[in-house]
Formats: structure tokens, C-alpha cells, sequence
């Protein structure tokens, strides 16, 4: 079986559109605090995310690729949430709440990446123009490598990125923004 984290561990925001099949569902929804049980066997993550969603009558929103992917088996009376987390822990893809449901998708790591790409890119222009020396740039470019490599770490393993990671990358950033800047 298993196993899941608790749900404690979630500060998840974003939006998302849901699809018509999922509309057209009446019963109200809540993704996150109402255990029900599922039985989701592991399969492809496309397969999977659907029979999740069947289950919990649950909106959930795919916002990455994900062939090739397979969900682990679920089973067990547990949150959505709880569910999701547990069904794409190990693949490299987050879960988060939405305004309408459950996103899979990189949402952290993408918008992280983005930011270190641009921080790269700023760090050399420094190094260009002078007024930051070879040593002080390789330095921080570890420290942009590190939240790069730690955020598809965490991802991978926890299913999701905490608040706490969260917090700990934005400081890195802003380290090296003002470096930068």
C-alpha cells in the first residue's frame, strides 16, 4: 500500500480550467478534507488521474505531459489530496489545489526554473561587464544550481513542494538577486 503524507505538509494555490466531463457532475466537491475510498491501481498516469477522479468525483486539471508516466496503486480511505500525492509521489510531478479542484502538473518547479534561468543569465552579464568577479559568479551559480536540484528532488519524492521549501528557495533567490542587481 501506499503510503501517504499528512496533509498538514500543503500550501497550494493556482487556477485551472476543468474539463466538460467533470462539469456536468452536480454533486459538490471537497478535494481536501472529505476521505473516501479509493482503489486505483497502478497504471498509466493519464488512466489513473481519470479513475481518481471518478472515485472522489473530484476535479483534477493536468497541466504537464505525462505520457509515459505511471501512477502508483491507491488504495484506501483517504483525502483526494492525500490521494493524488500518493499516486504521482516518485514521478517528478507536484499536486496542488486549485480553485476548481486538484492540478498534477510542475507548477514549482517550472516557475522556479524560470527565475533561475534568468538569474544565470544576469550572473553572466555581471561577470561581462565587470562588477562581478569569476569567484563570486561561480559561487552563485552553485546556489542557483542547488534550488534547481533540490526542487526536482523534493518534487520527485514528496509528490508536492512545501511552503517551508518554498520559502527556503525564495530567500536563495533573493540572495542572489541582490547580488546581481
Amino acid at each position: 500500500m501506499t503510503r501517504i503524507l499528512p496533509l498538514a505538509c500543503f500550501a497550494i494555490v493556482a487556477s485551472a480550467a476543468l474539463p466538460a466531463s467533470a462539469m456536468a457532475q452536480s454533486a459538490p466537491f471537497n478535494c481536501q478534507n472529505d476521505p473516501q475510498r479509493v482503489q486505483i491501481g497502478a497504471q498509466p498516469m493519464r488512466a489513473a488521474i481519470s479513475d481518481l477522479s471518478k472515485q472522489t468525483r473530484c476535479p483534477i486539471s493536468i497541466d504537464a505531459q505525462i505520457g509515459g508516466i505511471y501512477g502508483h496503486a491507491v488504495k484506501g480511505t483517504v483525502t483526494p489530496l492525500a490521494a493524488a500525492v500518493a499516486l504521482v509521489r516518485g514521478t517528478g510531478l507536484e499536486v496542488m489545489l486549485i480553485k476548481q479542484g486538484i492540478g498534477i502538473g510542475r507548477y514549482e518547479q517550472d516557475a522556479f526554473d524560470a527565475k533561475v534561468d534568468m538569474l544565470t543569465s544576469k550572473v553572466q552579464d555581471g561577470v561581462n561587464s565587470g562588477r562581478i568577479n569569476s569567484s563570486r559568479a561561480a559561487s552563485l551559480r552553485r546556489q542557483l544550481t542547488g534550488v534547481t536540484t533540490s526542487i526536482h528532488q523534493v518534487a520527485r519524492e514528496q509528490g508536492f513542494v512545501s511552503a517551508a521549501e518554498k520559502a527556503s528557495y525564495r530567500r536563495t533567490i533573493a540572495v542572489v538577486t541582490k547580488a546581481v542587481s
